[in-house]
């Protein structure tokens, strides 16, 4: 809060007051000095079970994944390293750069904008993976808000979007090339 003083002494009052305050701070905070013994904790040490008790590791699932559910994912990590642009107009302008993937909504309102995204991806070499509702688009794209439990909630409709950057190395990405390349 502002406060206009007037007069020195006033000044003077809250200066100490705020040295007052900067001491008690201090002296809360105030290290161990070197005349105080230090108090020894016991080391725990890690007990061995042989090798019949211990519970063997399942790993994750190593078949294949689906392509819907591998997209899912990969749109879910560029969306963590902002590598994703959405909307026609960025995706017409990042299309003419270096891109890794393009996704088109089936369901799109304007047949136009659908031709003019595959024209555009066919001239810039793009990889292009079309699903079937834009509203599922926009919730794998994160255009949407997420309640408690983690449940999509006000999820905006996403007719394309083009991955520019994602994690690389994981298992969805693998799985997504390899159907990229494939077709």
């Amino acid at each position: 809060f502002p406060v206009v003083l007037s007069n020195t002494s006033s000044c003077a009052f809250f200066f100490s007051l705020f040295l007052s305050n900067l001491r008690n701070l201090h002296t809360k905070n105030k290290k161990m000095s070197d005349t105080e013994a230090p108090v020894e904790t016991p080391v725990e040490t890690p007990v061995e079970t042989p090798a019949e008790e211990t519970a063997p590791v399942v790993a994750a699932e190593e078949g294949p994944m689906e392509l819907m559910e591998a997209l899912q994912e990969v749109l879910k990590d560029a969306v963590h390293v902002d590598g994703i642009v959405r909307g026609l107009r960025e995706v017409c302008k990042a299309l003419s750069e270096h891109c890794l993937f393009a996704v088109l909504a089936s369901n799109c309102d304007d047949k136009r904008m659908t031709q003019l995204v595959e024209a555009l991806c066919a001239e810039s070499k793009t990889p292009l993976i079309t699903v079937d509702d834009k509203k599922k688009l926009g919730e794998w794209a994160g255009l949407c808000k997420l309640d408690e439990d983690g449940q999509a909630r006000k999820v905006v409709k996403c007719s394309c979007v083009v991955v520019q950057a994602t994690k690389q190395g994981t298992r969805a990405y693998a799985a997504l090339e390899s159907h990229l390349k494939s077709n």
